[in-house]
This record gives structure tokens, C-alpha cells and sequence, in this order.
């Protein structure tokens, strides 16, 4: 049975209609839930009645009164129900319901363009979308028609740096030649602190405190390098319009001091002696990398660099394609049949990626050789990053050896190819009397020159 109390139509409990007339209306099956227009011949009031050939409700169910016209079984469309705001209209569903149980409300709106009629969807009230939603849609269409220049450009969706770099790793990072090194630094360091952030987001105060945790476990070089990958993804994300131009990269003005320029620790030959040996069980590869850069004073970068056809074992020569160009270092005794142990035939293959049987490269070689050094605790309580041992030392302690027994800085600066004499003249102190012996020197010349006469 069917009551009307006040604007409201109710439907008993279990109530079910099939095939019967209500005010010259027509009811029929439907197993959905449908909304039907009645006539009340009585008071002549528009409701709805609603039921379904297979739901039974389990308490009085209600809507309040208002149009709907089903578009099912042989019945008319939605209509669009005018709202007292200019352009703005809503249709009632016949089979959507909202989260309150409602008939679902969608919203539409209309306006003129070039004199044809333009009506346009907003959206649906269970998705989310409101009557103001339609109102303000609707104004920002007419304000782009009538004055386009008051429309602000759209500012691009914002992207997270793990976004970014998603896309910079698929269309640009296989031009590049460091492939390996840059996936490796990003996903270990960047990804890890700043990944998640909003690149809109990453000002300069982030990027200070990733330098700082940077330099807690990396060296200056390392840190700089991790850096200018940042930037680098940063740049293109910039180029590709993946930000707003407004945004401003914050890696420009960032300075970081060298501390290999100021490192101190070099080994004692005790020390050397011991973590070689104890290199050769931890990691051949690392044992051989390592001896090498003692003995010659090559960067990491240079030796995992080195192929076969850099090497003349007859002439006890290494032929290096360096930072600073091209050099020559020299192989010693001590080093030559370690060198001929893992040298492949193909002049073209690079050692070390032959011997280790993959590809390596120098973060992951500097990674693990601090590892082992923490199995040593040799850097034990040391909190002076230049007065920690990492694999840098072996390069330092070159220099350092040779300064002590008297080479002359400028040939230690040639054999390892430093870019400047002020790289080398930290060298100066471990050799102290040269200076006193240059003073000689002129003693000399002037004895000589009085013995002439």
C-alpha cells in the first residue's frame, strides 16, 4: 500500500507492483531499481514510487517528491531539470543510486559557442561532483569565451621526482654512456630521500639536508657526482614541462669543499701489507683493483676503465685516458704479473668487467671496499672524514710515499695526473727539507762561482 504524508511517498514494507495503473501510468517489472513518474489523480502531485521485481524492503522507504522519467522499456530519457542557476541543469538516474540510497543526481551544464547550443557533462553526485562544481565549471567556460586572456595557463599536474626520473630513465638515460653509475647512485641515494617528494617541493633546504646525509657516508667527489645527477633530472623535468616555469632548480649555487683536497690519512706499510692480504680472502677483484692503485696512484674511475689494449706489459707501461687527459703510468715488478694473471686476449675488453664477469662500477667498488674496512675497524670512532681510510688512500698514499723519499712534487703531479701544482704542493710538507735543500743549492752556485775567479 502506498501513502503520501506531506511532500513525501512512502512504500510499505514488501510492497511490490506488476502490471497495474496508477493515475493512467502503466507500472511494469524492472530488476533494477527504477524511478517512475505517477500522476496522482487525486492532487495531481508529480512522486515516485519505487520497487523492484526481486528486493523486498525490510523497513518504509521514501523519496521526496520531484520529476524523473526512466529511459528503460520502451520509456522516455532523462529529462534535464532546469535549476534556478543560469546553464545549470541535473538529470535524475533510473538505476543509479547515491550513497545515501537516492537516486543518483547528475549534473550538466549550457552555454553558447558560435551560436550552437554546447551542453556539457560535469559529473555524477555518488562521484563525487556538487551543484556548485557545475556552477563553477560553467563560469570558468564562459569567462574562457569571452575573455581568453584572463584564463591562467594551466599549470602542468605535479609529479613526484620518482616520476621524473621514471621517465627520464626510459627516453634519456639510454643515450647516455654512464648508464650504469647514474641508476645505481639514484636508486641507492636519491630515490631513498628525496623519491617521494614533489619536485615543485625540493627547495633548497632539502637539497641541504641531502647533501649533509650525503657527506656523513660518501666522499666530497662522490657527493658532488650524486648531486649533479639530481640536477640533471631536474633540468630535463624543467625541459620536458613536467613543472610550472615558475619553478626554479635549487642546485646552482651549492658549494661543497673537496676533502680529498685536505685528506691526511695515508697507510704505514704495515697497514698496506695488511689490508692487501686480507683483500685477496675478502674480494679478488677488490685485491687487484687496489694493489694497483697503490702501486701506480690511478683514480678508481681510470683502473675499472682500463682495457686490454691500455696495457704494454713489454714496456711496463699503463696508457690512461684520464680527467686531465692523456697519461702513461708505470708498471712496477711488483704489479706486473698480477696484471698479466687477469689481462683477457681481446684488446678491446675491459679487464676487470672480464675478470668479475660483470660490469663494475666505482661506487659500488668504493660500497664495498667500506664494508670490508668496517670488518677491519680500522675507522673505528673516527669521525674526521679525512683522516678515515677509503679506497682514495691508496691513491694518496702513493703520493705520499713518494713525496717522503724525495720526488720532486711536480714529477708526483705528472704520474697521477693531477690538474693542478696545488693539488700536489699538500704533498710538500711530507718531504721537509726540501725546501732547506733548495737553499743549498744556491750556496752552491755561489762557492762555484767563486772558485771560478
Amino acid at each position: 500500500m502506498a501513502f503520501r504524508q506531506g511532500k513525501r511517498v512512502f512504500c510499505e514494507e514488501s510492497e511490490l507492483f506488476e502490471d497495474k495503473n496508477y493515475g493512467g501510468v502503466k507500472l511494469a517489472k524492472n530488476n533494477a531499481i527504477t524511478l517512475f513518474l505517477l500522476k496522482n489523480a487525486m492532487n495531481s502531485l508529480d512522486f515516485f514510487y519505487t520497487f523492484s521485481h526481486s528486493l523486498v524492503y525490510s523497513r518504509p522507504y521514501h523519496f521526496d517528491a520531484q520529476i524523473a522519467i526512466g529511459n528503460s522499456w520502451g520509456m522516455l530519457p532523462m529529462k534535464r531539470i532546469k535549476t534556478r542557476h543560469t546553464g545549470v541543469y541535473y538529470r535524475i538516474s533510473q538505476n543509479r543510486i547515491d550513497q545515501f540510497g537516492r537516486p543518483d543526481k547528475c549534473f550538466d551544464i549550457h552555454f553558447k559557442l558560435k551560436g550552437k547550443d554546447i551542453w556539457e557533462k560535469v559529473g555524477w553526485k555518488s562521484e563525487g561532483y556538487s551543484l556548485q562544481d557545475a556552477i563553477e565549471l560553467r563560469a570558468i567556460r564562459i569567462k574562457s569565451l569571452r575573455h581568453p586572456e584572463l584564463i591562467a595557463e594551466e599549470a602542468p599536474e605535479s609529479i613526484t621526482l620518482n616520476e621524473g626520473w621514471a621517465r627520464y630513465k626510459e627516453q634519456w638515460l639510454p643515450h647516455l654512456k654512464s648508464q650504469k653509475s647514474m641508476l645505481y647512485s639514484f636508486e641507492k641515494h636519491i630515490s631513498k630521500h628525496l623519491g617521494k617528494h614533489s619536485i615543485e617541493h625540493i627547495g633548497a633546504f632539502e637539497i641541504e639536508n641531502f647533501k649533509n646525509n650525503l657527506l656523513k657516508n660518501c666522499t666530497s667527489a662522490n657527493t658532488k657526482y650524486i648531486l649533479s645527477i639530481l640536477r640533471r633530472v631536474l633540468n630535463k623535468a624543467k625541459e620536458w614541462e613536467l613543472t610550472q616555469k615558475s619553478y626554479e632548480i635549487p642546485l646552482g649555487s651549492f658549494r661543497i669543499s673537496n676533502s680529498d683536497k685536505k685528506r691526511e690519512r695515508f697507510f704505514t706499510p704495515e697497514e698496506a701489507a695488511r689490508i692487501l692480504d686480507g683483500l685477496q680472502f675478502y674480494n679478488c677483484t677488490l685485491y687487484y683493483i687496489a694493489k694497483i692503485s697503490l702501486y701506480t696512484g690511478m683514480r678508481l674511475g681510470e683502473i675499472i676503465s682500463l682495457s686490454s689494449g691500455n696495457i704494454n706489459l713489454d714496456a711496463g707501461i699503463i696508457y690512461i685516458d684520464g680527467k686531465t687527459g692523456r697519461r702513461v703510468a708505470y708498471i712496477s715488478e711488483h704489479i706486473k704479473s698480477d696484471i698479466e694473471n687477469i689481462l683477457p686476449q681481446d684488446d678491446h675488453a675491459k679487464i676487470f668487467d672480464v675478470f668479475s664477469g660483470k660490469h663494475l662500477v666505482a661506487n659500488t667498488i668504493s660500497e664495498k671496499f667500506a664494508k670490508f674496512m668496517k670488518h677491519t675497524g680500522f675507522n673505528h670512532g673516527i669521525t674526521d672524514s679525512s683522516q678515515k681510510i677509503v679506497f682514495h688512500t691508496f691513491r694518496h698514499t702513493f703520493c705520499s710515499w713518494l713525496a717522503m723519499n724525495g720526488v720532486p712534487l711536480f714529477t708526483i703531479g705528472q704520474l697521477v695526473g693531477h690538474s693542478s701544482t696545488s693539488m700536489t704542493e699538500r704533498y710538500a710538507k711530507l718531504s721537509p727539507d726540501y725546501k732547506r735543500e733548495a737553499l743549498e743549492h744556491i750556496h752552491g752556485m755561489l762557492a762555484q762561482n767563486r772558485s771560478q775567479h
